[in-house]
């Protein structure tokens, strides 16, 4: 019997160190949360409910990105390549810097990551760790892709694999309907020209 107390003392103190470890992280991300608007006391703010429209490591970038109107006013291949740098994430190990196709996504990307820095100073502040560093591999690749070059063009300048490229084509058009969704009307008239750009060929026919 004192055995078995022992165990079941044990036992509970695990969960209450759990419980209380949640208790905490969720306390952290409310307030990184609040302070950048999207929640107040405990309620959604109009961009908390655009924000829980979103999924992946990338969302609050996203949907900060879309407040910002960073992705408003550029074709559907640039807003494709923009989109990619919330899904892609390189394999190697020591990348390549990108080599992006226009002066203006170079400029778009570069604000994007200014974007991102001053998220993730919000969340170091409350000491949790939401955003993922936006990668800007696949943006030349899904640019091409998305105006229509034949796979073998669009990965020229890439080491990307055919099964990876579509792979992340997926992971695209996934976030491309999310934003379709959520978007002003011109930022969801120009996600479903990108996502529909980007759907075809290999892509369209791998049912993934």
């Amino acid at each position: 019997a004192s055995r078995l107390r022992r165990q079941v003392e044990g036992v509970e103190r695990r969960i209450r160190s759990r419980t209380d470890s949640l208790a905490r992280q969720f306390d952290r991300v409310l307030a990184v949360l609040r302070e950048l608007g999207y929640v107040e006391g405990f309620r959604l703010t109009e961009r908390g409910e655009r924000l829980r429209r979103i999924y992946g490591e990338g969302d609050i970038v996203v949907a900060e990105a879309l407040s910002e109107r960073l992705l408003h006013g550029v074709s559907p291949a640039a807003f494709a390549a923009l989109v990619s740098g919330f899904v892609y994430e390189s394999r190697e190990r020591e990348p390549r810097a990108p080599v992006l196709p226009t002066p203006d996504l170079r400029d778009r990307f570069t604000r994007l990551q200014k974007l991102w820095t001053r998220i993730r100073r919000v969340e170091q502040q409350h000491d949790v760790e939401l955003s993922r560093e936006l990668d800007a591999g696949f943006a030349s690749v899904a640019f091409h892709w998305a105006e229509g070059k034949a796979l073998e063009d669009a990965l020229a300048e890439s080491t990307l694999a055919p099964g990876d490229f579509v792979r992340t084509c997926k992971q695209l058009l996934d976030l491309l309907r999310q934003i379709e969704g959520v978007a002003d009307e011109e930022g969801a008239t120009t996600a479903r020209a990108a996502r529909e750009a980007v759907n075809r060929g290999v892509v369209a026919y791998t049912g993934l």
